[in-house]
């Protein structure tokens, strides 16, 4: 019995020399192990209940290497596997809780995310460069080489330094070096004299500038400030623009607006262009600017300035106040008001002004309409209708020509302001309403002509008119009781005699008269200022008859 103790102390002392242990199965443990377990069951560590990755607990102290399953749920800990890097505990994570260079399944948006849960920047590389990072304060870069620098899009933040290309999503530009293009929503940008952006475009752009900008501004929104002594040769574009211009650059480019309100207060030198859809334009101080042209489809134009000379106005709807000493070229228009105050000069107003035609072989237009109107549904629906419509044109000097027609071969056609067409003459004619060919037909005039009876029209026989003029009109012709004749029953008197006898013509409108046609025979003579109807047979009994006439002039008339 005494060999059996003896043996065991051997064994121990032995597995002690070695420090290796296997439990579970005979046989040597392996080699590289220092504990080696067998057999069809597992190993259970101890199950605690840490607080914190930064507290210990339960341990006294934070040991690097110590293994532990977490029971609890608490802070940023969960239930799992932790190991202690002597600092804190670090979660042993599984399959389900990394990113797989194959993609990953089963992930919950509402907690799994990609990024830290700290402060720090959330940064991807490719080539071990930094091209997309995600700052901790919230804002984005993406750039083609090592960010910072070299900036391509940033979403909020603030860009500097050098970038060749610019996008910003509601950022802050400070550029310390020379940006070639800069496209951005939401800017406010701030260079200095010595740094020169090539081009600005953005949703909503506020420029504070005082460089030279070579090429071009543009923005949804712009609120642009151009001072010191620079020209601005570029362009100023976008759905809403507001420039304040004072600078004193010899020549600026084009202004561009949906939205536009555009400032001209002070400064020399001329501004080519300011378009818009909503064009407000002051042209304000005392200074000798010069703007070309201003456009849009709604334009109110102020020019208080009386230095300033303003080219052409182009829009839809024009209100222009001209009030000073200065010029104004041309007005183009759908819908013109124009106030020309004291010492103000308008050269030309158009309302609907348009010019069409081909240049270069082989060029063509199929249908050219300088003003057209079509499918108008003017039905009971409508109250007035008017295809052209003036009103409230006062006389004056000089030509009054509502509607004018420059035919060179066969001479115009013009209405005027009293209401005269002119046909083939700019000529008017005195108390006509109607001139063709250097004659008139009068039409509506304030003396019409009247009708007188003739000698065989019958005892107690009576003549009148209704609706008469020179061209046509209503007579009507009563026979009177006996001593009817032939002869001249009715004579119509011109107010002005024709250069040569009219052609006549007569048809009758009541019963009487038809059958006056064929019973009497009735004929037609005239002289240069009178026409007769004639009866070839005298009448038999008394009628009331009713003609209508159509007076036809003759050549040269």
């Amino acid at each position: 019995m005494r060999k059996i103790p003896l043996l065991l102390i051997c064994i121990c002392a032995f597995n002690f020399l070695r420090a290796q242990v296997k439990i579970g199965a005979p046989g040597d443990p392996d080699l590289n192990a220092v504990l080696e377990l067998t057999g069809p069951k597992g190993l259970l560590l101890p199950r605690v209940s840490l607080a914190g990755t930064t507290d210990p607990s339960p341990l006294s102290a934070h040991t690097a290497g110590m293994v532990v399953y977490n029971t609890s749920t608490a802070g940023d800990i969960k239930p799992g596997y932790y190991y202690n890097d002597g600092v804190k505990w670090l979660r042993i994570t599984n399959a389900g809780e990394t990113w797989s260079l194959n993609g990953n399944s089963g992930t919950n948006p509402a907690s799994d995310f990609i990024g830290t849960s700290d402060s720090m920047d959330f940064k991807i590389r490719t080539a071990n460069l930094d091209r997309i990072r995600i700052a901790g304060a919230g804002w984005i870069e993406i750039g083609a080489s090592s960010l910072p620098n070299r900036v391509q899009l940033k979403i909020g933040g603030t860009i500097t330094g050098d970038s060749s290309a610019a996008i910003g999503l509601d950022p802050t530009i400070n550029a310390t070096a020379d940006n070639q293009t800069l496209y951005s929503f939401r800017n406010n940008p701030r260079f200095g004299t010595s740094f020169l952006p090539a081009q600005v475009f953005g949703s909503a752009t506020q420029f504070d500038y005082n460089g030279g900008a070579q090429n071009s501004l543009g923005a949804n929104y712009n609120l642009v400030r151009t001072t010191g002594a620079n020209s601005y040769p570029g362009v100023v574009s976008g759905v809403y623009g507001v420039a304040n211009r004072s600078s004193s650059g010899t020549s600026d480019g084009n202004y561009y607006g949906g939205n536009f309100r555009s400032f001209f207060s002070s400064g020399t030198g001329a501004v080519n262009e300011g378009f818009g859809i909503f064009s407000n334009a002051a042209v304000l101080g005392n200074s000798t600017i010069s703007v070309n042209n201003v456009g849009g489809l709604n334009n109110i134009i102020s020019t208080l300035n009386p230095n300033a000379a303003v080219g052409n106005v182009f829009g839809v709807k024009n209100t222009i106040s001209h009030q000073t000493n200065s010029t104004l070229s041309a007005v183009y228009g759908l819908f013109n008001q124009i106030t020309a105050g004291s010492g103000g000069t308008v050269g030309f107003a158009y309302g609907n002004y348009t010019r069409i035609g081909t240049s270069g072989t082989g060029s063509s237009i199929g249908s050219a309409f300088g003003l057209y109107i079509n499918d108008v549904d003017a039905g009971s629906n409508v109250t007035d209708y008017r295809g052209i419509y003036i009103a409230n044109f006062l006389p004056g000097s000089g030509a009054r020509r509502p509607f004018e027609y420059a035919n060179i071969t066969n001479g115009p056609v013009i209405i005027n302001y009293d209401g005269s067409v002119l046909i083939g003459t700019s000529s008017s004619v005195a108390n006509a309403k109607l001139a063709v060919y250097n004659g008139h037909i009068l039409s509506g005039q304030t003396s019409k002509p009247f009708a007188t009876a003739g000698s065989s029209i019958g005892t107690g026989g009576t003549v009148s008119m209704s609706d008469a003029t020179d061209v046509a009109g209503i007579i009507l012709i009563g026979l009177g009781t006996s001593n009817w004749g032939s002869g001249q029953i009715v004579e119509v008197h011109f107010v002005k005699p024709y250069s040569n006898p009219p052609i006549v013509i007569i048809t009758p409108t009541n019963s009487a008269a038809s059958s006056a046609v064929v019973n009497q025979r009735p004929y037609v003579t005239a002289t240069n200022g009178s026409f007769m109807i004639n009866f070839t047979i005298p009448a038999g009994i008394p009628a009331a008859m009713q003609f209508n006439y159509y007076v036809i002039e003759t050549p040269n008339n």
